[in-house]
């Protein structure tokens, strides 16, 4: 047997249902409007902030290193290849 929602209509009657054990607790909500100005240097939230911006900023740096050397890997082994049209095209065109 199925077993009933605490809060369901046992009518049969369709209905929304409604959690009416959920409360709303602000005492734990710390926000810019609190007369200190919102999180302290040392809460766990503004520790994980500045760690997630340096992790960003350095995962930045990363990829531009990773993009630069691509960039000239790509450079090393196309060298061939236009190398190899100049050749062709030399001998189509006889110069």
């Amino acid at each position: 047997m199925k077993p009933q929602a605490p809060f369901s209509n046992r009518a049969g009657r369709r209905f929304l249902v409604t959690d009416f054990c959920f409360q709303s607790n602000l005492s734990d909500w710390r926000g810019s409007s609190w007369p200190d100005g919102g999180d302290d240097d040392d809460s766990p939230a503004r520790r994980f902030h500045r760690f997630n911006q340096e992790f960003r900023r350095e995962m930045m740096r990363e990829r531009q290193r990773e993009w630069i050397l691509f960039a000239g890997l790509m450079l090393v082994v196309a060298w061939p290849v236009f190398y190899m049209l100049y050749c062709v095209l030399r001998l189509v065109f006889g110069r």
